[in-house]
């Protein structure tokens, strides 16, 4: 595999949306405010290892471990529920959830609309290739003629469709997280569309 890295594209990560109320940096109050008395209810995706993903029949992974902690030490039981990538932000502003996880970048539009977490995890964006079967995609240049599959409804299609503008690349293909349940793909590469 060839690994090709923005660094530059490095973005707080990993935020943790909270509902008005339900959580929040300070100590715990005597009792937390939620949707449900005595539930943590958490919006999330089940696709997304190492952060949440089902292994067997097991809800397991980072967030999953930090979210159940979370709702220990503020003596709540937590509910996780599995919902999709592309609404999970507008459920949350809907109050369907007192909290969402998932690896969520921290935008400047997402701030206004929502309430977050200190970041827990800074990560930068990266593209992976298979070297064997596209052994001349080595630089960015390189994807002129290439087909590139994103998550869509994410900062990744944005940052992909800005990147494709400046080059005047072939077009992203947006995937949807819940096609296979496989949220990240890269499609082979194939002539770009006139």
């Amino acid at each position: 595999m060839t690994r090709l890295t923005r660094r530059s594209l490095g973005r707080g990560f990993a935020g943790l949306a909270l509902s008005t109320g339900a959580c929040s940096t300070a100590p715990a109050p005597t009792a937390v405010r939620t949707m449900t008395p005595g539930t943590l209810r958490i919006g999330t995706y089940f696709v997304n290892p190492p952060f949440e993903y089902v292994s067997g029949r097991q809800r397991i992974g980072f967030e999953v471990d930090l979210m159940n902690e979370i709702a220990a030490r503020l003596s709540l039981a937590p509910v996780f529920v599995d919902t999709e990538w592309e609404t999970i932000l507008q459920e949350m502003q809907a109050g369907r959830y007192d909290c969402i996880v998932g690896g969520i970048t921290i935008t400047p539009a997402r701030q206004r609309l929502l309430a977050w977490s200190t970041p827990y995890m800074t990560t930068t964006l990266s593209l992976v290739v298979d070297g064997r079967r596209s052994p001349n995609l080595r630089s960015m240049a390189d994807f002129r003629n290439a087909s590139v599959g994103v998550q869509a409804a994410t900062t990744d299609y944005d940052i992909a469709i800005r990147m494709q503008r400046r080059a005047r690349s072939a077009a992203s293909r947006s995937i949807p997280s819940h096609a296979s349940r496989t949220p990240w793909s890269i499609s082979p590469p194939a002539a770009s569309p006139r």
